[in-house]
């Protein structure tokens, strides 16, 4: 924690919970102002509930029922405010009144650094086995053939919406703790 982190890499990030991710995430930092800081995650489609925060932290690529879909690479700002991960219109800085609006037009003189947001910009990438020159030498597409439904259909096709399940022996669907968390409309 004592370090500055320029690059955080995350590999398979959908196999790690989302507080864990965004707590490593907490030190991407440099005191060099020439380094931009970045933290980098690759994941394939989430084989299990746990790892289904990525659609929601990816949704403008990856949910198709966004509002404002992105298009492959293009970058997205997003903040956190009262505990919600929230997509901005772009990269300007604002402030909240104790109501929670967002105000844009602020004179930065008037408020400490630390009342001032700055977004953060996202983007997703996606990428499948044949983008890989030397997997495809190798014949692992094959291997990612003879997989069985649906991680077949996630792996090869880097499908999103394939096979999500909760396990068999979990208490309490996740569904059902999806909608107690969403906020009433």
């Amino acid at each position: 924690q004592g370090r500055p982190h320029d690059l955080k890499a995350f590999d398979e990030v959908t196999e790690m919970r989302e507080s864990q991710v965004r707590f490593v995430m907490g030190w991407n930092r440099t005191n060099d102002t020439s380094i931009r800081p970045k933290v980098l995650m690759t994941f394939n489609p989430p084989t299990t509930s746990e790892g289904r925060w990525v659609l929601k932290y990816f949704a403008p690529w990856l949910d198709p029922k966004h509002p404002n879909p992105a298009a492959h690479g293009e970058l997205r700002w997003f903040t956190t405010i009262r505990g919600v991960d929230v997509e901005l219109p772009d990269n300007r800085p604002l402030i909240l009144t104790e109501k929670g609006e967002r105000i844009y037009n602020f004179d930065p003189d008037l408020h400490t650094p630390e009342e001032i947001i700055k977004p953060k910009s996202r983007t997703f990438i996606p990428a499948k086995v044949t983008d890989n020159k030397y997997y495809m030498e190798t014949g692992y597409l094959s291997q990612l053939q003879a997989l069985p439904e649906p991680l077949r259909s996630q792996m090869l096709n880097g499908d999103f919406n394939a096979g999500i399940k909760d396990d068999p022996w979990q208490v309490i669907p996740t569904e059902w703790v999806e909608m107690a968390m969403e906020k009433p409309k």
